[in-house]
């Protein structure tokens, strides 16, 4: 579903998140046919800009190093990463899915955030990830452009991921 012109990114998906299940094939499903949105039970409170400038800074710093410890800072214990296969639930989970490929790449990688919003004492934030990623045992060089919609949590004073979903884009996986 592509917003209109004067629909925010954000905008298209709120709509739809009461279809949101923790069933994994009714997860999966409605991922595949690209029908999610990830907004649901969110409530009101404000999240700051320093706030929000300390995650994306901590993320393209941790994501460009492949620091996995400190990328995984970054993740909420309670984590979920919908995935066209399944959801990949909780913090273990994540690391491995993302150490191996920490491991396999070099990555140069920018976050562009499109758009915030906060609901309650959630973050939600539409933004593509864009740059190259070298495979470390060839030298290959692949692009990366792929649409991200996030819930970020507050934990400790600092934002954490929640919910995590690739809506779209292009690598060579």
């Amino acid at each position: 579903m592509k917003p209109k012109p004067e629909t925010s990114y954000l905008e298209c998906y709120k709509p739809m998140c009461s279809t949101i299940s923790d069933d994994p094939m009714k997860t999966s499903s409605l991922i595949t046919l690209g029908v999610l949105s990830i907004c649901c039970h969110l409530q009101a409170q404000n999240a700051s800009s320093q706030q929000m400038a300390q995650f994306v800074d901590a993320w393209t710093k941790a994501f460009n190093g492949e620091d996995i410890d400190s990328f995984m800072n970054l993740v909420a214990e309670d984590v979920v990463l919908f995935m066209p296969a399944g959801p990949v639930k909780g913090k273990e989970a994540m690391r491995g899915l993302y150490s191996p490929y920490f491991n396999t790449y070099d990555l140069q990688v920018t976050l562009d955030v499109k758009e915030t919003e906060t609901l309650g004492e959630k973050v939600y934030l539409a933004a593509w990830v864009g740059g190259t990623r070298t495979l470390k045992e060839s030298g290959t060089v692949e692009p990366i452009s792929v649409h991200n919609m996030w819930i970020l949590t507050p934990e400790k004073g600092k934002l954490k991921f929640w919910r995590i979903m690739f809506v779209g884009g292009t690598t060579a996986d």
